[in-house]
């Protein structure tokens, strides 16, 4: 996991630093590169035929943004998993910064409040007595 810093922004809302390395960021880019040659024809190369190398510099910008758009998605679902949060919407990006060596990305996440149950059968008890009273 890539996280290296989580900073409290406000009660429940947290500003969340993440960074990969050139592995995992060439990996995934070999990944989305292999996925563009095989379906499309690119100039000078029949359909599936384009080697990684040839997409990753013809569709440059293709294959940084669909990197970028797969490694926030990872991160975000990583952060879920080991926090067990249960988030409010969509993380804010602040910021995403990517090039074939190095990603940084910083999101804000909102999440739920873990309610404890003493907390919850009070606040359960206080509706139904409310319900049952009118």
């Amino acid at each position: 996991m890539p996280i290296t810093e989580i900073e409290k922004v406000e009660e429940c809302k947290f500003r969340i630093t993440f960074d990969y390395d050139e592995d995992k960021i060439t990996q995934e880019a070999d990944a989305i590169a292999y996925d563009i040659g095989k379906n499309h024809a690119l100039p000078g190369f029949r359909k599936g035929k384009a080697p990684v190398d040839a997409v990753k510099t013809i569709a440059r910008k293709h294959v940084l943004n669909a990197t970028k758009n797969k490694l926030m998605n990872d991160a975000f679902e990583d952060i879920l998993h080991e926090k067990k949060w249960r988030p409010f919407g969509q993380p804010q990006v602040e910021e995403a910064n990517l090039t074939y060596k190095k990603f940084s990305l910083k999101i804000v996440l909102a999440h739920a409040p873990e309610i404890k149950d003493a907390v919850f059968f009070v606040l359960l008890f206080f509706i139904i007595t409310i319900c049952f009273n009118k």
